[in-house]
């Protein structure tokens, strides 16, 4: 039950907060228009899953767990929110973190 509360949280807040806090939509740099579009799809999910896995493995099992051991969870997860923040740094602006943040606390 918490972990779907955390979803429906997580989910509502990324379709609420672009009304409020106006942020661009993420962009390929690649043009995919020249590939099968079943190329796409298996680039473009083996991306996520990857990134996924990698993300959650760094941050939430080496970063969040040693910055828990040090300081206490409230300030594991805030570090943790802004450390996925920064590692997106090229592609978010100011406007993404109050996202990730959130996301990081119900996630962690």
């Amino acid at each position: 039950m918490p972990l779907l509360c955390s979803l429906i949280v997580v989910i509502s807040l990324r379709l609420l907060l672009p009304s409020l806090l106006p942020m661009a939509a993420p962009r390929i740099a690649v043009d995919l228009s020249p590939f099968p579009i079943a190329t796409v799809i298996g680039l473009l999910l083996s991306l996520a899953i990857g990134a996924g896995i990698a993300e959650e493995v760094a941050l939430r099992g080496y970063l969040q767990q040693s910055l828990e051991q040090a300081y206490g969870i409230v300030p594991a997860l805030l570090i943790t929110g802004l450390g996925f923040w920064l590692a997106h740094i090229e592609k978010v602006s100011i406007n993404h973190l109050p996202f990730h943040v959130v996301a990081s606390i119900l996630l962690g």
